[in-house]
């Protein structure tokens, strides 16, 4: 009898501190926090915004053989944990509505033990999202609207920008949910232009590739994650 009691006492101890640590409220200085790990399932390749990758010295991620595939060749990339890929479509189903992330399971592989994902090389068209900009936009209901500024690299010199700038597009609206301190994504709403942007230095980028190499923008203007 001791020990169901002890047992319950236990069981009831955690779960007060499990509720005691998960918020219950999204409000302007936690919204960062809270959506950050939705955000990266969102915006990294093919899940990799829920996994990690064998790196090395260089912080980038360990390129392994090339593989074929039908458009072309891919970088293989190793995950560091055992998991499934069954697994890593579970994570990525606790961030993100699955209709969004275009989750393609056959470019990752099983090799003598190892999970790798494939991944093509991409092209300065890449669409960078300003971490530091989070911010809770509205609130309806239940329903958290969280915009974040996006930038992309202007590809050509003109009257307005040299090529290469870093400009801004828009500001990302997503619709989400508080779940078990998860900001999770239920969809996207139409982006909005805001007036005023973090300066260049207060920024920092992510973009697809995040899980794979170093953001060369944030190691260029040194920017840091605050």
């Amino acid at each position: 009898m001791k020990k169901i009691i002890s047992f319950l006492l236990v069981a009831v101890f955690s779960f007060a501190m499990f509720s005691a640590c998960t918020p219950s409220e999204v409000t302007d200085e936690n919204v960062s926090d809270l959506f950050k790990p939705s955000l990266e399932a969102y915006v990294c390749y093919n899940g990799s915004g829920v996994l990690e990758f064998e790196k090395g010295e260089d912080g980038n991620a360990i390129e392994y053989d090339n593989f074929i595939a039908g458009d072309g060749i891919r970088n293989l990339f190793k995950v560091v944990e055992d998991i499934t890929v069954q697994e890593v479509k579970n994570r990525l189903d606790l961030y993100v509505y699955d209709t969004e992330l275009g989750f393609d399971e056959d470019l990752y592989l099983e090799q003598d033990g190892d999970l790798y994902l494939a991944f093509a090389a991409y092209g300065t068209s890449v669409t960078q999202y300003d971490l530091n900009s989070i911010d809770l936009y509205k609130t309806e209901e239940d329903r958290y609207y969280v915009t974040v500024d996006t930038y992309g690299i202007y590809p050509v010199t003109d009257e307005n920008h040299d090529e290469g700038d870093i400009v801004y597009i828009e500001s990302k609206v997503f619709i989400t949910t508080l779940n078990n301190g998860i900001l999770y994504i239920e969809g996207v709403d139409e982006g909005i232009k805001k007036e005023k942007i973090n300066d260049e230095n207060k920024r920092f980028y992510i973009d697809d590739t995040n899980k794979f190499y170093v953001n060369s923008l944030n190691t260029m203007y040194n920017l840091t994650e605050k």
